[in-house]
């Protein structure tokens, strides 16, 4: 790696080598396939949920709909999740516990 900044450098002069990132990134990736598989371990028949394209509006609707409609297995899924793994799981976590937010989802649809 350091072989490979030190090449870049001539390209990118303000480069500098982080050991840590490609830790950080190691750590994340092992904890996605931890989350799929529990998903797909409390919702067995169901497949993931889709992923939303920011070009394109029907991809949005199809994710409302499939929310909406799987909302409760979701949310269980949520809950079982570790509060130690992210921000974004703690901030998911107290948006599903907000009463307003199926109703939300329900008007979308």
């Amino acid at each position: 790696m350091v072989k490979t900044g030190d090449a870049l450098k001539v390209f990118y002069p303000n480069i500098i080598h982080v050991t840590c990132v490609a830790h950080m990134l190691n750590r994340v990736a092992e904890k996605l396939p931890s989350r799929i598989q529990l998903y797909k371990e409390m919702l067995p028949g169901l497949l993931l949920p889709p992923e939303p394209v920011i070009i394109r509006w029907g991809t949005w609707i199809e994710t409302v709909i499939f929310n909406t409609n799987n909302y409760e297995g979701i949310k269980s899924v949520i809950e079982k999740l570790d509060n130690d793994s992210s921000a974004s799981v703690d901030n998911c976590k107290k948006l599903f516990n907000l009463p307003t937010v199926k109703n939300d989802l329900t008007l979308w649809t």
